[in-house]
């Protein structure tokens, strides 16, 4: 990928995207269907102020209103705040998020950086309020925790910093986009500071913690009321829509969806940092919902070399690998002495793959062995049996972990509601959610089935697996429908 930021599936039809660093549960039920109740009334004009939103945003940060201000997303107010300080001199520290540099020369602003050291984990130090001190900028812009690093910068050097813009006259930007993924024993806002330095400018955004990026909001508080009247002459007029201001509102009164993304950041993150650490990255262990590493040589020669997990363990247990793709597995099959005692395959092979395989042969899929791992395998190979139950009459759930772009023959959205309609006819009624959007009642659903879940831990699939069994909803995944749906369930190997 060329773009400077991720999330830009547009451009790479079918691919699942890895590259936006959003609330791992994404967008709250509640702010989809206001949303949705917003689009009602779209054909009025947005509220210019924000009147509502800043009140509630003013509750919830413990400031005034007319201290909020809000924009179409975080890089909308950094361009403008740029735009509307004084000064011709700025301060970033780098590595850091691209759009500061990018906002600041637009406006005509030098900026020159103060690089964080690798070898020292690109922690940053004194030494940056001390350049402050020596250079005097008009303008310093910090991100915490930092992107990309995801380090922390320690409260004590945020207000030396703070102190050092406040004898200088220079104003600081700090950019809090990601604090709600830190855990509130490790790291807290600045906004309690804004009395005290009227040249505090905090950012904050509903992107990340609320999984809503496609709506773009974001807002920025500070106690210069100067300041804020400049920003908000200089802004397009209704430059937050309806539906970002009703989300926004929505987004406001979920009070437990950020500690559920913040649960799961902190497993997540201290497993993968591990796993990379020791496969040899070098991981810089930061506390947001992101990971930067080093790979130490080319990154796509390295996967090349590098086995899966899986083929890591088949080695470990002293078993012989190979690989191909399923049109080739006959060719494979011919150049080895013995059948292989296991086939894996990916669960849309099934059909090809069991008419190639020798007899003696177990066969199995990915999506399978990873019910087992992330999941239940018994739970599913239960609620498989209601495949057979299922009429043109029946409903079923599809839910999916991750949000992706939807390929051409996608195997949620395409290939199993084919293959179920085609079995129990064409009137199945079939409804999808993603992310966090699960149902807390699933008593309208004859079959729920879920994804492989690789964006979610195995304690969070086991709670939906306990939530349809505690409603006597049954419960399968792609793996085992596909293997149901195709009649081999009964023959593959899942033990």
């Amino acid at each position: 990928m060329t773009d400077m930021h991720g999330g830009n599936v547009y451009a790479y039809p079918g691919c699942y995207d890895f590259s936006a660093n959003i609330h791992p549960l994404g967008m709250p039920r509640g702010v989809r269907n206001a949303i949705r109740e917003a689009a009602m009334e779209a054909e009025l004009y947005p509220d210019p102020d924000c009147t509502d939103l800043r009140k509630a945003i003013a509750g919830k940060e413990k400031v005034l209103p007319e201290q909020v201000i809000c924009g179409n997303g975080a890089a909308d107010l950094i361009y403008l705040f740029s735009r509307c300080c004084k000064g011709r001199k700025a301060l970033v520290p780098q590595p850091s998020f691209s759009e500061y540099e990018k906002a600041l020369t637009c406006s005509g602003w030098t900026a020159f950086p103060h690089f964080l050291i690798e070898e020292k984990g690109f922690f940053p130090d004194g030494s940056i309020a001390d350049r402050i001190r020596r250079e005097e900028p008009d303008l310093v812009f910090l991100c915490n925790p930092n992107n990309p690093t995801g380090i922390l910068y320690p409260p004590e050097l945020l207000m030396d910093i703070l102190e050092a813009c406040q004898e200088t006259g220079a104003r600081l930007a700090v950019d809090e986009c990601f604090l709600d993924f830190v855990h509130p024993g490790k790291a807290s806002s600045m906004v309690n500071h804004i009395e005290r330095f009227p040249e505090l400018f905090i950012l904050k955004a509903f992107t990340k913690n609320y999984g809503m990026p496609g709506v773009r909001l974001g807002y920025g508080i500070s106690s210069d009321p100067d300041l804020l009247e400049r920003m908000r002459r200089n802004t397009q007029p209704w430059n937050v829509s309806m539906i970002a201001q009703r989300a926004g509102l929505a987004a406001l009164q979920d009070t437990e969806h950020i500690q559920k993304g913040l649960d799961i950041v902190e497993e997540e993150r201290r497993f993968l940092s591990d796993a990379l650490a020791e496969r040899g990255f070098i991981v810089c262990r930061g506390e947001a919902n992101f990971i930067l590493f080093r790979t130490g040589k080319n990154c796509a020669d390295l996967l090349k070399k590098r086995k899966t997990t899986l083929f890591r363990e088949l080695l470990d247990k002293k078993c012989s690998v190979m690989s191909c793709t399923a049109d080739c597995l006959e060719d494979t099959l011919k150049t080895l002495v013995f059948p292989p005692k296991l086939i894996i395959t990916d669960s849309q092979a099934f059909p090809v793959v069991w008419k190639a395989k020798p007899p003696e042969s177990l066969l199995t899929s990915f999506s399978i062995l990873f019910a087992g791992y992330k999941g239940d395998i018994n739970a599913f190979l239960n609620g498989a049996r209601a495949i057979d139950e299922l009429t043109e009459h029946s409903r079923v759930l599809i839910a999916e972990a991750c949000a992706h772009a939807p390929k051409e023959e996608d195997i949620g959205r395409v290939k199993i509601p084919k293959l179920l309609r085609k079995k129990v006819g064409e009137g199945l009624t079939v409804d999808f959610v993603r992310g966090n959007d699960f149902p807390d009642d699933l008593s309208p659903y004859d079959l729920v089935i879920h994804c492989g879940a690789c964006m979610f831990n195995r304690r969070h699939v086991m709670s939906r697996i306990a939530q349809a069994e505690a409603q006597e909803t049954p419960i399968c995944n792609y793996g085992v429908v596909l293997a149901a749906l195709t009649g081999i369930l009964d023959k593959v190997c899942h033990a």
